[in-house]
């Protein structure tokens, strides 16, 4: 004869007390997940009194999340389904907290998708590594065999003399959209790099009122990248953030496509502001 566990489901409960009971009772649903235990089991192995393993059994049953059988308590699929979203929220929640330091100095109506802070690459200008984030931007640049961007402010002398070789020596196709700001600075203090840049092949500029944040799209051996250059009130860097997933590339491709579709390309040299 098949065990049958009799109990009152609470079928209307919000899903925010589901999320609560889950969180109160997380111990014993991780435990129960894995194999099936007795109350005594239950109090040794969470080191527990039985009143508590009473309470926290009862809880779990009446919301489904556990039930009875012939050798103890165990998870029912929608217990253990309920905790795997469960444990999926803490991992999502904790790559946010990463750029916890970041996401502050950013407009909050921008643009901004949580896939680029899945699994990704987070530095920040802080000591001793205070110049960590423009060392990861020059290495992706030097590595790079084509790049675009949003270009927000400078990051440093060595990416910009970076940037203008691989460009006019080595022909690396580039389209960036530079900030109106920051191009008018670029063209009073670099006049010669600009114009250099200008003269090369593989590279369009265009200009736009305002970004909101720089980006770099670098593709790496065949592969594309997503790098977010966050700055601080002074313009200058606080950190990056680098992705190379699928849904990342594709939130920074589609957001540089869309500042690039609304800018005025540059056309000419430091004298020339736009078409």
């Amino acid at each position: 004869m098949e065990w049958i566990s009799i109990l009152v489901v609470d079928r209307k409960q919000p899903p925010t007390q589901l999320i609560a009971l889950v969180q109160r009772r997380y111990d014993f649903l991780a435990v129960l997940d894995t194999d099936t235990y007795d109350k005594r089991s239950l109090e040794e192995k969470l080191d527990v009194s039985r009143s508590t393993v009473d309470r926290a059994l009862r809880d779990l049953e009446s919301a489904a999340l556990a039930h009875r059988t012939p050798d103890g308590y165990r998870t029912t699929l929608y217990g253990g389904t309920l905790l795997a979203i469960y444990n999926l929220v803490l991992d999502y929640v904790g790559q946010v907290q990463r750029a916890e330091v970041l996401l502050p100095e950013l407009p909050r109506d921008i643009d901004f998708s949580v896939s680029l802070l899945i699994d990704a690459e987070i530095l920040v200008a802080e000591e001793p590594a205070l110049h960590a984030p423009t060392s990861r931007i020059a290495d992706l640049i030097d590595a790079a065999s084509e790049v675009r961007g949003l270009a927000y402010a400078h990051t440093s002398p060595d990416a910009l003399e970076l940037f203008q070789q691989q460009i006019v020596s080595e022909g690396m196709p580039t389209e960036i959209v530079f900030r109106e700001r920051m191009y008018q600075n670029f063209r009073a203090t670099a006049p010669d790099i600009l114009e250099s840049l200008m003269d090369a092949d593989c590279y369009t500029a265009y200009v736009t009122p305002d970004v909101p944040f720089g980006l770099f799209l670098p593709t790496i051996d065949g592969s594309e990248h997503v790098c977010l250059v966050v700055y601080d009130n002074n313009k200058n860097v606080r950190g990056i953030i680098v992705n190379d997933t699928a849904e990342a590339v594709a939130w920074g491709t589609r957001l540089f496509e869309r500042y690039r579709t609304q800018a005025q390309q540059i056309t000419d040299g430091p004298e020339a502001r736009t078409q």
